[in-house]
């Protein structure tokens, strides 16, 4: 029953439009952070195993982003979702209940029917006014290993090309492949792990509309980042809490990212953090599209999270139902293994 009730919360709305009705507002302040792109890989890289792998055990490596052809039709969507349904529906799974940077309230995780996930994800519903009461509730499938445990996942969802032949020659370990499904508004707080990571964006509910937003700290910043306490069971994850809104009016260029500001809560943070974040000028930003994966180095500090790309109607009030956005992200964990 609890399972059930859960399921019946109304979708967060896009977190990006919320914060930025709330900043300056009385109710929130915050601080814009100073950011960079995150670069697109060379094609010396993206071709080559061997110089990528040579790139990744570097000191100095930095993240890097696969491009891939922009998506036309949401087919790999309803490709993914029919594969679920149809041999993985029956299953229980773990949702992720709140946010698990958060004191008040915390995260919980109940179990449901994969089946029962996938028809609230994918439901008609009224999309909620900007500054909804469900700001902080999510409903979130993380770290799932899907691909292990559905069959004929592991089929259409394929190795990076550029990891395989890693793997095949023994040159890397892979740790974990997990899947990441959820809505609108799905925030992953900002943390470090102790892995390479190669995240590809494998699906969105429309490609045109609902990608996923990263921010990104090297870990020359770990000292200002990381909790005080260094026994904490949630010692990877920083009590620094990141906003990111939709900027208004949009910057007038190609590049997707410059219509997304990232800002800071001041309270969350001690003012030699504050200071550090702002003077260092290295919070690193990028969106994945459908198909896009993002190469995160090992200890890199980042946030993931869903938002909507800006439309020409982004500032209009939602007043009709229609299906819920959401993404698809999946989590390739890796070691080069030494020389």
């Amino acid at each position: 029953m609890l399972a059930r009730r859960a399921l019946r919360i109304s979708p967060c709305v896009d977190h990006s439009y919320r914060l930025l009705s709330c900043t300056g507002a009385g109710n929130t302040t915050t601080l814009e952070l100073p950011t960079r792109r995150v670069p697109d890989v060379p094609s010396t890289l993206a071709s080559s195993p061997t110089a990528f792998l040579e790139y990744l055990r570097s000191p100095t490596a930095e993240p890097l982003i696969f491009r891939a052809p922009l998506p036309g039709s949401r087919s790999l969507a309803n490709q993914l979702l029919r594969t679920l349904r149809e041999a993985g529906g029956d299953r229980l799974v773990e949702v992720e209940v709140g946010r698990y940077d958060r004191t008040a309230g915390g995260l919980n995780r109940i179990e449901v029917p994969l089946s029962m996930y996938l028809k609230w994800l994918t439901a008609e519903r009224r999309p909620q006014a900007t500054g909804g009461s469900n700001e902080d509730m999510q409903l979130y499938l993380a770290q799932w290993r899907a691909r292990d445990e559905v069959p004929g996942l592991a089929q259409i969802v394929k190795t990076p090309s550029l990891l395989e032949p890693l793997l095949e020659n023994q040159s890397v370990d892979l740790y974990q492949t997990s899947f990441f499904i959820g809505p609108s508004a799905m925030v992953t707080p900002l943390h470090h792990d102790p892995y390479f990571n190669l995240y590809n964006l494998y699906a969105s509910s429309d490609p045109s509309v609902h990608a996923k937003h990263f921010v990104l700290f090297p870990p020359t910043l770990s000292e200002y980042l990381a909790r005080a306490e260094k026994g904490h069971i949630m010692r990877n994850t920083s009590l620094v809490d990141l906003r990111v809104h939709a900027r208004s009016p949009p910057k007038g260029n190609s590049f997707v990212e410059d219509a997304f500001v990232i800002s800071m809560d001041p309270d969350s943070a001690p003012s030699r953090t504050r200071d550090a974040l702002l003077e260092s000028g290295v919070a690193w930003s990028c969106v994945l599209r459908e198909g896009d994966t993002l190469f995160v180095p090992r200890r890199w500090w980042h946030q993931v999270e869903n938002v909507m790309l800006p439309q020409d109607n982004a500032g209009a009030t939602p007043t009709t139902t229609g299906p819920a956005g959401w993404t698809a992200g999946v989590g390739w964990w890796f070691l080069p293994r030494t020389p």
